[in-house]
């Protein structure tokens, strides 16, 4: 939860699933502070670290939207 709040993020929605082959499918709906806009990258490159993660996409108003997972 740090990571949410340093970035002035507000965790809306947070779902998690049992998909295919064991996998989870982890949601996490974020709501920005007003000018906020570094957060959501910050955050999908956390947890694209994770050596248990395989793959993590970041959604902005619905649309994909690209990061680096090689810049903090």
């Amino acid at each position: 939860m740090g990571v949410f709040v340093s970035r002035g993020l507000f965790l809306d929605r947070y779902a998690c699933s049992l998909g295919e082959a064991g996998l989870f499918d982890i949601e996490v709906k974020l709501a920005l502070e007003e000018d906020e806009g570094t957060g959501p990258c910050h955050l999908a490159r956390l947890i694209a670290r994770f050596p248990v993660v395989l793959s993590v996409d970041l959604l902005v108003d619905g649309n994909r939207t690209p990061f680096e997972v090689g810049n903090a």
